[in-house]
Order: structure tokens, then C-alpha cells, then sequence
């Protein structure tokens, strides 16, 4: 019967060990752009489409890490650009090219 308690404590323990538990990407992270012209579209990972107005004044919350952005409007050149992330606030500040005439 010792031999039970024993092993009732050893192997939680022992299965413990066994467990690997993810580390954080480091946490969210949170995006603000600031695009020239300021209603251009922003689209993040080919999903997420804010008016660059609204980005400009509240960041959007992103896990940290690798994103691709693309920034476009009528009249000018889109712009993609990939961004590694980390956590906390990063700001862009771009301003797209005009097409020719």
C-alpha cells in the first residue's frame, strides 16, 4: 500500500515532465498605418480590409509575428510589404506612388 502513494505522487510528476507547453510569440501585437492617400485600403494577411482612416487613429490587435499588408487606392501603385511584428504597437507610416497620366 506505501508503494501506491508513492506512485500517486512520482507520476503526476513524471507525466508533468512530459508536457511540453507552447512559450508566447511574444503576445499581440498591435498594427497602426498611416497611409498617403489617408483612404487608401489596408488589407492584412489577404483577409483584414480597414479604411487606412480608421487604421491611422485605432491600431488593429494582431497576434505578434509574420503579416503580410498591402496598401492600395484608386489612382496609385498598391504597395505590399511583409512584416515580422512584435509585441506591442508598430507603426507604418507609407505613402503610395501615383500611377502615370
Amino acid at each position: 500500500m506505501r508503494h501506491l502513494g508513492v506512485i500517486s505522487i512520482v507520476l503526476p510528476l513524471a507525466l508533468a515532465g512530459c508536457m511540453s507547453v507552447a512559450s508566447p510569440s511574444g503576445g499581440a501585437a498591435e498594427l497602426r498605418v498611416r497611409p498617403v492617400p489617408e483612404n487608401a485600403l489596408v488589407r492584412i494577411d489577404d483577409e483584414t480590409v480597414i479604411d487606412g482612416r480608421a487604421i491611422a487613429v485605432q491600431p488593429v490587435r494582431l497576434r505578434a509575428g509574420r503579416h503580410l499588408v498591402t496598401i492600395e487606392a484608386d489612382g496609385y501603385f498598391p504597395h505590399d510589404i511583409g512584416l515580422d511584428l512584435p509585441a506591442g504597437e508598430t507603426t507604418l507610416d507609407i505613402r503610395l506612388r501615383p500611377l502615370p497620366p
